[in-house]
């Protein structure tokens, strides 16, 4: 996985444990929470087939990259996480399921925009902004509100697309894995408090 160079460095050497690595345990939250989990990778022959069977298409080669080192990942408590697929349904650590999460998508939105979307979603800032590729063009990367499925930014690829928000939650999160500012909304529940699920200023990419 990209990134754990940077991950280890603040919150120590990650941890192996069955079918993914961890570090930061978050005891203020709960005894079982982490700060950041990466998912072991898969045999990359299945994740194609799965990939191709659900989305009728080659899977584009920047997911393939991903998939060649971890199946997904789920970072900053899960404040953002690149989609997986479920290999091992009965454990707690799991990715987010592509396949699932695709169709959770599609099933909540609008007719209007659910006729013209033609998005595979990959990934998510804290569930509530959503991130897809074009079936047929994969280059650029479109962010959506998870509430409205209206697009609030474009980013022109993956890179610049990670890069932004790993860096801005890189810089949030500090080496005990509090939240620099917690939520006021949601004072005095920790879970809640501690999640990025709305927006880092001057993070939107282009329009």
């Amino acid at each position: 996985m990209m990134y754990t160079d940077r991950i280890e460095k603040k919150w120590g050497k990650m941890e192996h444990k069955e079918h993914y690595c961890f570090n930061c345990p978050l005891p203020f939250i709960s005894e079982k929470a982490l700060l950041n989990i990466v998912f072991d990778a898969e045999e990359i022959d299945v994740i194609e087939k799965l990939y191709e069977e659900s989305f009728m298409a080659e899977i584009p080669n920047f997911l393939r990259n991903i998939y060649l080192n971890c199946n997904g990942c789920r970072l900053f408590f899960s404040s953002l996480s690149v989609y997986g697929f479920q290999r091992h349904p009965k454990d707690l650590y799991e990715p987010y399921d592509m396949i699932r999460e695709n169709a959770n998508n599609y099933s909540k939105m609008p007719k209007g925009i659910k006729e013209r979307c033609k998005l595979v979603f990959f990934a998510s800032l804290g569930g509530a902004y959503i991130f897809g590729f074009e079936y047929d063009n994969p280059s650029r990367i479109y962010m959506l509100n998870a509430s409205d499925y209206k697009t609030e930014g474009i980013y022109p690829d993956f890179a610049s697309f990670f890069d932004t928000f790993f860096d801005a939650l890189f810089d949030e999160y500090d080496e005990k894995g509090y939240k620099k500012h917690p939520n006021e909304q949601d004072k005095g529940i920790p879970a809640l408090e501690n999640l990025t699920y709305t927006l880092i200023t001057n993070t939107k990419g282009e329009k």
